[in-house]
Formats: structure tokens, sequence, C-alpha cells
């Protein structure tokens, strides 16, 4: 894992998913989003990182209601686009978004997440190779603790522990951190 990796905001929201993903079917059923927003929420790009720099307390109904920090870790196609989903989400009560959010971490594609995170060079690719196969064995545990979490201070921890530079040590060290 490297220092240098990209921030985790190139893919839409749907590409994190796995194929059999339930979250659309979800907002679509459950919530009685229309399908128009959650069309539009699937296809807008996710930056996990800026999740964790929208406050150590925020609840989920803070931080889609709160405009700057929604436009933050979502990016849209273009404003309209923006103002509907904002409209939407911040309209939902607490307890659904957390149930969202738990779908969606329990829904994660881990590999197409770890592709945007791993970079190697043909000089460290045994490293790389060893690092990613700790990485895998301890990640269901972490997924499993993320999706349990009932607080967005939870869920910023892990984000901001997940996306800092301090996760380029050995693979050792890393498969210690995960397992905390």
């Amino acid at each position: 894992l490297s220092e240098n990796s990209p921030p985790l905001s190139g893919l839409p929201v749907r590409e994190y998913l796995q194929k059999n993903q339930t979250l659309s079917q979800f907002l679509l059923k459950n919530v009685s989003l229309p399908t128009q927003v959650v069309n539009d929420l699937m296809t807008s790009k996710v930056n996990l990182e800026q999740i964790s720099l929208a406050g150590p307390r925020a609840s989920y109904k803070e931080i889609v209601c709160n405009i700057s920090h929604l436009s933050s870790f979502l990016v849209t196609k273009n404003k309209r686009v923006f103002n509907r989903l904002h409209k939407s989400l911040c309209a939902l009560p607490e307890e659904t978004l957390q149930k969202a959010t738990t779908i969606f971490f329990s829904e994660i594609n881990l590999p197409k997440l770890l592709t945007e995170r791993v970079t190697f060079t043909a000089g460290n690719t045994l490293n790389a190779t060893n690092a990613l196969n700790n990485f895998m064995r301890k990640m269901g545990s972490l997924v499993q603790q993320i999706s349990n979490m009932t607080s967005f201070s939870e869920f910023r921890d892990a984000v901001r522990w997940l996306t800092s530079s301090n996760t380029t040590g050995s693979p050792k060290m890393i498969s210690q951190m995960i397992s905390k």
C-alpha cells in the first residue's frame, strides 16, 4: 500500500458494490425514493476520504443535510442532480440513512476498492502480493465491524485509518492494524 495512493473518489457508488447488491432495491422499495434519485445516487462518484473530515460526532443526517459536507464526498454530473439528491437524502430519517450506510458497506466489492489503493512496481510485487493476501484475510472482520457501527464517529475513524498515509507499513504491521 502506497503513501502516494490516489484518493478514493474515482468510481460511482454502483461500481463500489458487488454485482448482486441490494442497496438500490432497499432505497426504491423500503425507503420509497424515486427511481431517478436512486439512479442519481448510484451513478454519483464517492470520495470516501472526505467522509472522515465531516466531524467527529456528526450524524448521517447532519452530513447529508450539510451541502458543504455532502458535496465534498459525493460528486454528481451536475448541480441539478446534486440538489435533487441533497433534498431527497436530507428528508430521510437518521435510522434510514444508517441502514443504507450499513447496506453499502456490507456490499462493497473489496477487490475493486483495493485496486484503487494498492500500487506496486515490478521490484515490490512479492511484498504487495503478501500485503494484499494478509489484508484480504483480515478484511472480513473489518467489514463486519464497519457494518455493525452505530455512529458516524466510529465509521469516520475506520475510514480515516484506511485512507491515511500510515497504511504504508510492512504487511505484518498492516495486518496488526486491521485486526484491531
